[in-house]
This record gives structure tokens, sequence and C-alpha cells, in this order.
């Protein structure tokens, strides 16, 4: 989000022809909801005929006793007119930094994707001309100028989010204010940013405070609870270390009741909350769940438990999966079933004649018990990364159960949504209901999708598990859904409807 949604540290010169500096380079702290968790280092120079940007961000969060610590390191390739040529993003989520370099030929951009030695996947998709990196969007910046009232879209790139087209943003200057700056006033032009999101027609909306140079000295960040705060500042301030604030309790929501274990469907309404900018976001119709909305902010979700023993006494369909699921069949830069570790865990699991529902109920039970570190240290690791280290909590669970059983022969895909969370973790162990965000596993079952979740021991989910966005875990468009879930983080109500056990 930083990244996107700030402008270029390079400060143009006057002038008709803004000429890029010979070397720049800036530091900025940042903060969560006002406690200080890390920091941007920003720098650009010019070499020969091309432009060359470089930043290193770092931030650390606390879920629960846990400390995630994140790393993105990018840098980029533009020719002295502001055209990209290349790039690479190093971003490091868990144990394992994973690389994603970028070339563009033309109409079209090449990706290869990596985290192990001779283990890369490489994509081919179109590339939008107008897309602009850090000095591209500079230029941008420079020719509508900081007048009050000014208005311009910007379009940019980061396979991270989308990987088939460009990142839209829209900038409107707002003229000057007095603004405090570390204790310190200063006179800035402000800028307001509207980054639209690949998925569920959600927005991340930004202000921006810049100098007469363009340079930019104070942005917020708004994604919900997510809200960010980022200062220019010296090296030595940005690198002090400050206390993460914590991401996990405060996006808990309490419900208005609690549910017996035996439950067999609810009826939920979802709304966000008033106050909370933008709409929900249309949820998937699924097996286990019904979407009906109400109006922009609100709708009724109905969650159902998957029916087991029926299943169990289908027969088995020989026919391939239609095309539009044999996708979710192949390994990925994230959901690697190719990888040696990974499909012994599938051949020792289950059985190549086993029906699908033993394959998915065995291979669920496997990777429940193969995760012993289930922790809340790791951000979001790959399926290659967890079979190494045996670590991490449910978006681990979660991809490695996906990527063991395509190797086992059963498309297989994520999902993103809330839980509700067990007694032993709720901050009221006798009160409501409380959900937490959450993501769990979809294989293909019989002509249909079926849900497992091996970070709750759920083979037969319960209907607390409530669908927001499907994760395919491929190469294209990885993390899209994902981003849809960041602005509802403590934006949420839940009210529990109707019951039946």
């Amino acid at each position: 989000m930083l990244a996107l949604v700030r402008p270029a540290v390079a400060a143009p010169e006057t002038g008709a022809a803004p000429e890029p500096p010979a070397s720049e380079d800036a530091w900025f702290v940042v903060t969560i909801r006002g406690q200080q968790c890390g920091y941007v280092h920003e720098m650009m120079r010019r070499v020969g005929d091309e432009v060359h940007s470089e930043s290193d961000t770092q931030i650390s969060i606390r879920r629960g006793e846990a400390t995630v610590k994140m790393r993105m390191e990018r840098a980029y390739r533009e020719s002295l007119d502001g055209r990209p040529l290349a790039f690479r993003a190093v971003q490091t989520l868990g144990a394992m930094p994973q690389t994603i370099e970028g070339e563009i030929q033309g109409d079209k951009i090449i990706l290869t994707t990596t985290q192990q030695p001779g283990a890369g996947f490489r994509s081919e998709y179109p590339f939008d001309s107008e897309c602009r990196f850090s000095w591209g969007q500079m230029l941008a910046s420079k020719r509508h100028g900081l007048a009050a009232g000014v208005e311009y879209d910007v379009k940019t790139y980061d396979p991270s989010i989308k990987t088939d087209g460009p990142i839209e943003m829209h900038i409107r200057v707002h003229g000057t204010e007095r603004v405090d700056v570390l204790g310190k006033p200063q006179t800035l032009h402000r800028l307001t940013s509207s980054m639209k999101l690949p998925s569920g027609g959600m927005t991340i909306d930004s202000d921006a405070w810049v100098d007469d140079e363009y340079t930019p000295i104070i942005t917020n960040v708004d994604a919900g609870i997510m809200k960010m705060t980022m200062y220019r500042t010296t090296k030595e301030e940005a690198l002090k270390r400050g206390a993460p604030p914590e991401m996990f309790l405060e996006t808990m929501i309490t419900s208005n009741r609690d549910l017996p274990r035996d439950v067999k469907r609810v009826k939920y309404k979802l709304s966000v909350k008033p106050g909370a900018r933008g709409r929900l976001p249309d949820m998937p119709d699924t097996d286990m769940q019904t979407f009906e909305r109400i109006d922009d902010r609100s709708a009724y979700v109905t969650v159902r438990r998957t029916d087991w023993d029926a299943m169990r006494t289908t027969p088995a369909k020989a026919d391939a999966p239609p095309e539009t699921v044999a996708g979710y069949l192949k390994a990925s830069s994230v959901c690697d079933s190719d990888n040696r570790q990974i499909r012994r865990l599938a051949i020792r699991a289950c059985k190549s004649d086993d029906a699908p529902t033993t394959k998915a109920d065995k291979l669920r039970k496997s990777i429940t018990k193969y995760i012993t570190n289930k922790g809340l240290d790791v951000g979001f690791a790959t399926a290659t990364e967890v079979v190494e280290t045996r670590a991490g909590d449910c978006t681990e669970h979660g991809v490695l159960l996906a990527a063991v059983a395509r190797a086992a022969g059963l498309p297989a895909r994520g999902v993103g949504g809330l839980v509700g969370v067990p007694g032993s973790f709720r901050r009221a162990a006798n009160g409501p209901m409380e959900y937490g965000f959450h993501m769990w596993t979809q294989v293909y079952i019989h002509g249909k999708w079926v849900d497992i979740d091996a970070a709750m021991r759920q083979s037969e989910c319960d209907p607390t598990h409530i669908a927001i966005s499907l994760i395919p875990l491929g190469e294209d468009n990885l993390m899209g859904e994902v981003w849809s879930i960041v602005p509802l983080l403590g934006q949420l109500d839940i009210e529990i409807l109707i019951v039946e056990s």
C-alpha cells in the first residue's frame, strides 16, 4: 500500500524539462494507529539514460503475543521520459524471501517469480503503456502542477495485487494547509489519492502533504483499522524501534449471541459499521453459503454445514474436472504442488485410488498434524516455505493444504473470510461468539467446491465459516482477492439472526 499511494521522493527542477537527480534518498517513519512500527527508505538516481529508483520498507505488527516482521524491497528502471523498463521486488513475509522480476517488452510484461534456486515460475501478461513507476509518476505530477482543484488519473503496476492490468489512482490537489510535522508546523500542499482495488469495488484512500518541490512530507493511508501515517525524517529517527501495534484482537468482531457446537445452519446479518467508509463487497455463493444483499452497506449471509455423510455415499465420478476447474490443479509460486516434498506429503497421506472425500479428509488431517509450530508470527508464507518450516497460522495451513490436494489430484483453492473463534481464544470465554479474519481451503469434489479447514481441525466445516473472497492461489492476480478483505478489518458488525441445530 505504501509503495502504491505515495508520490516519488525526487524533486524535479523547475523548467520545461525536469531532470532526475544525480542521487537522492529519503527516510520516513511509519506509524500504524499512532504507534511507530517501521520505516521506509527511498532512493533515486540517474544511471546513463535511465532513472533507477529503490525502496526498502520494513514494518512490524503484533498478533496477540507474537510479532510479525515484514519487508518489501523494490527496484525500478525507467527511461528519462518516464517509460517503465523493468522492476524487481523482494518480499519477506515469513522465513524465506520471494523475488518477483518484471521486464517490459513492448505491450507485454514478462514476470519471473522465484523462492528457491531452480524453481522459478515464468508468465507473460499484457502491459498498459500508460502505466508509470516512481519517476514517471513524478513527471505526471509536475505536468499537472499543484494548483488547488487540479485532478488527474495515474496508472501503475504491481503484480502482487494485479498481474494482468494496471492499478488506477485518482489524484486531486486541494491547496496549501498548515500542518504539524513531528512537532514543527509547515505549510504544505495537500493531495488526495483514491486507489481502486481489483475486486470487490473497494478503494484505499490516502492523503499526502508535499512541499513546493513535490517532495512528500506526510502521507496518511486509510485502510480501515490499518490506518498508516508516514513522516519524512532523519535516518536516525526512522530506525528507532517503537512498540508494534496489536492487529489480532483489535480485528475481532463480537456478535450478539453464542452458538452451540452442533449448529447446522446460521443466518447472519453483516453490516459496515456506522461512520466507516465504503460499501460491503459482494460475497461468494458457495456450496455452504448464500449471499443476499440488503443495501450497499449490509447483507444477509446464510451458512450451512456440508453433509459429509451424503458425499461419502455419492459414487465417485471418473470424469475429468471441467475446464474452468482444471486450472486449480496447476502449480504456482505460492502453491507449488510440483515441489518434491509436497508431493511426498500427498503420497504418504492418501492413496491414488481413494475416494475424493476420503482423500480430502486424509489430506486435511495430515496437514493439521504436519504443521507443528502453530503460531501467529508468520505474515504470509508460500507452500514451499511451509513444507520446510512446518510453521504458521491459518494462511499457512490453507496454502499447504491446497498444494497437497493439487498434488493428490484434487483441484483446490483458498477462501478468505471470518470464522467463529474457539472459547479458549476469546476475550470473554462465556460471552457471545466472536469472529476473527481467517483463511481455509476448498477442494472440488463431486461437481462442487467443498470447504475443509486444517487450522481449525475440521474436514466438515462448521457454519461459523463466512466466506468473503475466493483466493485462486495461482499466478494471475495472486493476492487481489486478499486485498478486498483489508478495508473490512475492524469495520464490520455481525448479527446472528437464525440458528438451526
